[in-house]
C-alpha cells in the first residue's frame, strides 16, 4: 500500500475513534452538550501553547488576516455545538455518515465563488449521498425507499438539518483557512485559527447553568473528563496532521473517498468493541451491519462522484 492510501485510511480511523470519544464523553461525562462546549473550548488551549513552543510567535502581521484565522475557528464552535446535539440525539454512524455532506457544499461554494463547473457525475453524486444520508435517518423497521421520500419523524429531521447547517459551517470554516495558507505558514494559521475557536467556545461559560454543569463534572468524573478531552485533541491533531500528509502525496479524490470511509469504521468498532467492552458503548448487531453497510457504500460513491 502506497503510504499517502496509508495516512489517508488512518486518518479516517483516528477521526472514527474520535466522534466515538466525543459520543462518550458527552453522554456519560458532561451529560449536557453545553458543558462539554466548554470543556472542548478549554483544552484546545493546550495545542496552542504546544504551537507557540515549537513554532514561536505566529508570522502574520496583516490585521484583516488575522481577523479571518480567528473567524475561521469562531465558526466551528456553532458547527461542533449542533454536532454535539445531533449526537446526543443520534448514534454515532449515523452522524458520521452525515458528515458526508460536506464535500457537496464545497462543490456548490466552488460553483459560485471559484468558477468551478459541476458536470453530470458531480449531480449523480449528489443525488447519491442525498439519498443515502436520508435513508440513515429512517428508522431500521422502516427503511425503503417510499419511507425516504415520506415526511420524517421530528427526531430524524432535527437530526439531519443539523449536521447539514453543521456542514455548512466546516465548509466555511475550511474554505477561509485554506485561502490564509496560501499565503502564511500552516502552523501560524492554525494557531489563530484554534484561538478562535478556543475564545469563542469559552462564551458558554458566561451562563452560571454551564459554569456550574462544567463543574460538577470536574468534581465528580474529573479522571474520564481529562482522559477524553485530551484523547479528542490529541487523535484529532494526528488524524489531521495524516490528511493533510495524504493530501500532499498523494491522489485528492481518493483521500477523500477512504476519508468517507469513517461511518463504516464507526460501525464496525462499535460492533467489535460490545464483545471485548460491553456497556462502554451502544450494541450493533450483526443485523445491523448488514443493513447499513450497502447505504455507507452508496455514500463513499457518491463522495468519489462529487469530487471528480
Amino acid at each position: 500500500m502506497s503510504g499517502w492510501l496509508l495516512y489517508a485510511f488512518l486518518a479516517a480511523v483516528c477521526f472514527s475513534i474520535s466522534q466515538l470519544i466525543d459520543k462518550f464523553t458527552i453522554d456519560k461525562v458532561f451529560g449536557r452538550v453545553e458543558d462539554w462546549m466548554i470543556g472542548v473550548s478549554l483544552s484546545a488551549l493546550l495545542p496552542i501553547a504546544g504551537i507557540l513552543l515549537f513554532n514561536g510567535v505566529p508570522h502574520i502581521d496583516h490585521f484583516f488576516h488575522i481577523g479571518l484565522a480567528l473567524l475561521s475557528g469562531a465558526l466551528l464552535i456553532p458547527c461542533f455545538y449542533l454536532y454535539a446535539l445531533a449526537l446526543k440525539k443520534s448514534t454515532t454512524d449515523v452522524v458520521a455518515a452525515l458528515w458526508q455532506s460536506s464535500p457537496i457544499y464545497a462543490l456548490i461554494a466552488g460553483y459560485f465563488f471559484l468558477g468551478d463547473q459541476i458536470g453530470t457525475l458531480n449531480f449523480i453524486g449528489i443525488a447519491l449521498v442525498i439519498l443515502a444520508t436520508l435513508a440513515i435517518t429512517v428508522p431500521e423497521d422502516k427503511r425503503n425507499l417510499k419511507a425516504i421520500f415520506q415526511r420524517q419523524s421530528q427526531h430524524s429531521r432535527a437530526v439531519f438539518m443539523m449536521m447539514q447547517v453543521a456542514c455548512l459551517l466546516m465548509v466555511a470554516s475550511q474554505g477561509v483557512a485554506d485561502h490564509l495558507v496560501d499565503h502564511y505558514a500552516i502552523l501560524d494559521v492554525m494557531l489563530y485559527h484554534i484561538a478562535g475557536l478556543s475564545l469563542s467556545g469559552l462564551l458558554f461559560a458566561f451562563s452560571k447553568k454551564n459554569r456550574a454543569g462544567f463543574k460538577q463534572a470536574c468534581l465528580t468524573k474529573a479522571k474520564p473528563m481529562i482522559i477524553g478531552l485530551l484523547l479528542i485533541e490529541g487523535i484529532e491533531l494526528i488524524g489531521t496532521y495524516l490528511t493533510y500528509s495524504a493530501y500532499m502525496m498523494g491522489s485528492f479524490s481518493l483521500v477523500k473517498c477512504l476519508l468517507a470511509t469513517q461511518p463504516i469504521i464507526v460501525l464496525l468498532i462499535l460492533w467489535a468493541a460490545h464483545s471485548s467492552q460491553p456497556g462502554l458503548f451502544r450494541q450493533v448487531q450483526s443485523s445491523e451491519l448488514v443493513t447499513k453497510m450497502p447505504i455507507f457504500a452508496a455514500t463513499i460513491m457518491g463522495v468519489g462522484f462529487v469530487i471528480l
